[in-house]
């Protein structure tokens, strides 16, 4: 393993300790909550907000979905437009870690019986705070809100900075400015809306750069041979 890349591991593995410790052993998540739901009106003032439901939540899916698959059709399409290989191994790379990133996240989401925070009693919802680690608390239903979601379609192209920094690590940087740019936006619109903790943001970007960091030890987004095909 080159060193760089050890330390990016290691980088990993220090800020998953340092999240869970900030999520499991303080109140940030609680105190910033306070701050966004209203007491007098028992519910989140911006939940059904038309920019943030429809426009950032409802509206960017339909984009994403729409953009994953172009970038599907055009590597299906990659031989009979030419595209030079390091472009078709790289695409193969980013789609098979966006639906890795989406669907372990998904997956996660179902199992882990964590509430969102609109569904806590705390907030004007009938449910019980479930830690992350300890014992759960008796509830009629099971939460599916950790990690967030929503966020995943814009961490689900996090493999296209692995790829490109490969290539052209200036281009690379901007697209990672970018997605990270729209997850913070999708995060807190969320976080607005009541729908998730900001902890619930963070184990999703914590979690999606791992699966995209581990994509890329079995699937090289760039080898040797597909370089000199440019």
């Amino acid at each position: 393993m080159k060193k760089s890349h050890l330390f990016e591991w290691s980088a990993w593995v220090a800020a998953g300790v340092v999240l869970f410790m900030v999520s499991q052993w303080t109140d940030f998540d609680f105190w910033l909550q306070d701050h966004i739901y209203d007491a007098t009106q028992h519910a989140f003032p911006l939940r059904n907000h038309w920019l943030l439901q429809d426009v950032l939540h409802d509206g960017i899916k339909k984009v994403v979905v729409a953009l994953w698959l172009g970038l599907l059709g055009i590597r299906l399409f990659a031989h009979k437009v030419g595209l030079p290989a390091v472009w078709v191994r790289g695409l193969n790379y980013l789609l098979i870690s966006s639906v890795l990133i989406a669907g372990s996240i998904a997956f996660l989401k179902h199992h882990t019986h964590i509430f969102c925070p609109w569904d806590l009693i705390r907030y004007g919802g009938d449910q019980p705070f479930v830690p992350l680690i300890g014992s759960e608390p008796a509830t009629t239903r099971t939460g599916q809100c950790w990690p967030a979601g929503h966020v995943s379609t814009a961490l689900s192209f996090l493999g296209a900075y692995f790829f490109l920094r490969e290539i052209n690590r200036p281009l690379a940087r901007k697209v990672l400015v970018g997605i990270v740019t729209l997850f913070v936006v999708l995060g807190a619109a969320q976080t607005l809306r009541g729908a998730h903790f900001l902890s619930h943001n963070l184990w999703s970007l914590w979690w999606a750069w791992g699966v995209a960091m581990s994509v890329a030890v079995f699937y090289p987004p760039v080898i040797p041979e597909a370089e000199n095909d440019v």
